[in-house]
């Protein structure tokens, strides 16, 4: 298909001549002088192409819908998703896409089901203690580095953040 491309290509540089535009030589999506197919063009005549192949009723902002369906059911991640389509902000493809994530949805349901079934057990979480810490749960790591204080412009650590040096 490419290769034929090519040829066409070549056959009308050589009947527009002079007035053939080389400026996009390579492009894939050009008229017959050489100019660029520009964006409006294909999205006002999507509709002929579709009545002419006999496809159902589709806009061409649908295609962009189509897409994000077909690499959500795919696994692709939603960011992925996200820099594909070209949205700005990861909120907007995840407001728009995320009732789709169907797989996802799935993979929830089986999981829940194996656990009602005690097929395996929830997952169990520590949950924090309320209040402090008493002096005997902090271990030395857990306790925060004291500051240093400068001197002369420059850093030091004191083994006591609250000495006076």
């Amino acid at each position: 298909m490419l290769l034929d491309r090519k040829k066409l290509e070549a056959h009308n540089k050589r009947f527009f001549s002079n007035t053939y535009d080389n400026e996009y030589d390579g492009f894939i999506c050009w008229l017959e002088d050489g100019t660029l197919i520009k964006p409006s063009f294909v999205t006002s005549h999507f509709h002929d192409v579709v009545k002419k192949n006999e496809l159902r009723h589709l806009r061409f902002h649908d295609l962009r819908h189509s897409c994000a369906r077909l690499l959500l059911a795919n696994d692709i991640p939603m960011k992925s998703i996200q820099e594909w389509l070209g949205h700005t902000y990861f909120t907007i493809t995840a407001t728009l896409y995320s009732h789709l994530e169907y797989n996802a949805k799935i993979a929830s349901a089986e999981t829940i089901a194996r656990v009602l079934e005690g097929d395996i057990a929830p997952a169990e979480e520590e949950k924090p203690k309320r209040g402090r810490k008493k002096k005997s749960d902090t271990s030395e790591t857990d306790r925060p580095k004291p500051r240093g204080r400068k001197k002369n412009g420059t850093v030091t650590e004191n083994s006591d953040a609250n000495a006076v040096t």
